[in-house]
């Protein structure tokens, strides 16, 4: 990204502000900070200048494009990774890059939140290792990377940036991981309050940000007003992430689920499209195309069954207005986090077009219905789910703008 832009803080803005500059219509970046570039046959040790190099510039037309669409914020993916691991004027210099494209962000007139996003490209720190134990040594890095964090956004005296404690937990899987969880969201708001009093924060449950993890958590004992909560919705994930998968074995069906209609239509429709995807992959040995075939066919026949449509989104979102309700957090302090859908590109077979602008128009027409802020995963790459125009190009689609409520640069608003 070229061009450095710093926002200062408005005139009369109060570091101690009762409650949190809200977070409206936001789009997510992972592309420009989100994975760390490792070092040439050390895999445990990140490069000289992790976050630099082809690939990693997201271009400032795009993110002013953003704005000009009606977005109001960035939602910033950060790996935490080289942040734990580097020390003196090396990790200096990772405070320097992250507060100079914060800075570029909101130069654009965006707000921005800064969310660390642990992955696993260096086992010492990855996204089981930090939430392993609250006393471990992992978490005590993530700690001190939140606290330092904190003081560094804080410093800024800017209401329009935030800090999200950590992107999509692996952890609460079971009574003694929630308990963890909640000692740890806790842990971490503790740091980054005592570094930045008037810092708008953001919290999530565990199991990977979770509606359902996030009614776990109880926010009474944080017991402040600049907190948002966030949650994810990737619901049904056979149709967000069709046409995605890993290694044999590992949700490989989903490799053959491209083109699953919503809102649902007939299981014969479903059966016809799978069995098609599969005869079209001539790579398949005979035994395994037989196994992925009754896989596959298996999935979305409950795909169907499920009866995915806007009515049983809004009945997901009720649980989260219920939860917010009863703890008196107002809808507006609750953000969609994340939402996507793989879409069908020339090399990648993922929802047709009007599936995904359906299902993209009744998640965010929901979120906006329960009075909750929300930001589309992604801006741009993001696991086919970017909202450009092509997985290599920088231009906003206008069909997914219109899903979203927004318009296409230089439109008017529809």
């Amino acid at each position: 990204m070229a061009g450095l832009l710093s926002t200062p803080r408005p005139a009369g803005a109060d570091d101690g502000a009762a409650g949190p500059v809200l977070f409206r219509r936001g789009a997510s970046i992972q592309s420009r900070l989100g994975w760390a570039l490792l070092r040439d046959g050390q895999p445990g040790r990140y490069a000289a200048e992790p976050f630099a190099g082809a690939g990693l510039d997201v271009p400032l037309g795009l993110v002013r494009d953003a704005k000009a669409a009606g977005f109001d914020f960035i939602r910033l993916a950060v790996d935490p990774g080289p942040f734990q691991q580097f020390t003196g004027a090396a990790r200096d210099g990772l405070d320097a890059t992250l507060l100079r494209v914060v800075r570029q962000i909101r130069g654009c007139g965006l707000a921005v939140i800064v969310d660390f996003a642990p992955n696993d490209l260096v086992a010492a720190n990855d996204k089981r290792a930090d939430v392993a134990a609250l006393d471990g040594a992992a978490f005590r890095s993530y700690l001190e990377t939140i606290r330092r964090t904190a003081h560094l956004l804080g410093a800024e005296r800017d209401p329009r940036l935030a800090l999200e404690f950590m992107n999509e937990p692996d952890t609460a899987y079971d009574p003694a991981g929630a308990a963890r969880w909640q000692a740890m969201v806790e842990a971490m708001h503790a740091a980054a309050r005592g570094q930045a009093p008037g810092l708008t924060l953001v919290a999530s449950g565990g199991r990977s940000s979770a509606r359902d993890a996030l009614v776990l958590l109880d926010p009474a004992p944080l017991h402040d007003p600049n907190v948002l909560y966030t949650f994810h919705y990737y619901e049904p994930l056979d149709f967000t992430h069709q046409g995605v998968s890993g290694a044999p074995g590992d949700d490989a069906y989903r490799r053959y689920l491209g083109g699953l209609p919503y809102p649902s239509r007939t299981a014969g429709d479903v059966r016809s499209l799978v069995l098609a995807n599969v005869q079209a992959d001539r790579s398949l040995a005979p035994g395994a195309r037989r196994d992925v075939t009754v896989e596959a066919l298996q999935k979305a026949a409950a795909f169907v069954r499920g009866g995915y449509d806007r009515a049983r989104i809004a009945r997901d979102f009720d649980g989260v207005a219920a939860w917010a309700s009863s703890h008196g957090i107002a809808a507006d302090r609750v953000i969609l986090g994340e939402f996507g859908v793989a879409r069908f590109f020339a090399d990648h077979a993922g929802a047709d077009a009007a599936s995904a602008l359906n299902w993209q128009r009744d998640v965010r027409s929901e979120a906006e219905a329960h009075g909750f802020g929300w930001a589309v995963w992604a801006l741009v790459g993001g696991t086919f789910m970017g909202i450009t125009t092509g997985e290599d190009t920088t231009v906003l689609d206008p069909a997914t703008l219109a899903a979203l409520g927004l318009r296409a640069p230089g439109r008017p608003a529809r």
